[in-house]
């Protein structure tokens, strides 16, 4: 396996562990009870997770020919049905997170690094089946590879 497929497979999760790390995020989570760790997840959200959660799931990527590579990320900002508030206030703490990051942080504890992020698009987009309030936002993330 390349190094470039494997950093393409892994950005989630060190993204998640940085996202774990973020105080202005976390405060704003509920605490999984098996993990013991705020309700930030990669990839989906895992049953039993306790709400308020983040979800950071790759919907794309831009590859590149080296170990740079713009990722579209999506981060799906939940919370309790009744307190679309607070799905609204975690995606606006996710997007400044993002925003603001110092291109190079490490994300997590991997050799990912973070170059930069970009807002896409942002929506109010509840659950269909039982109108859980999640708020959408979508970004593009620039990460590269450290050795």
């Amino acid at each position: 396996m390349s190094t470039l497929t494997a950093t393409r497979a892994a950005v989630t999760g060190p993204l998640r562990d940085w996202l774990r790390s973020q105080y202005d995020i976390t405060s704003l989570c509920g605490t999984d009870p098996v993990l013991n760790e705020p309700s930030i997840y990669a990839g989906g959200l895992a049953g039993g997770a306790v709400l308020p959660a983040v979800v950071v799931t790759k919907v794309g990527l831009n590859a590149g020919a080296t170990a740079t590579e713009t990722h579209l990320l999506q981060f799906d900002c939940w919370a309790d049905r009744g307190q679309a508030a607070n799905a609204e206030t975690l995606a606006a703490a996710v997007k400044t997170a993002l925003e603001s990051a110092t291109p190079g942080t490490v994300l997590g504890t991997s050799f990912v690094r973070l170059l930069g992020a970009a807002i896409e698009a942002e929506a109010a987009l509840p659950d269909p089946d039982d109108g859980t309030p999640r708020y959408v936002v979508t970004a593009s993330v620039t990460t590269t590879v450290v050795a």
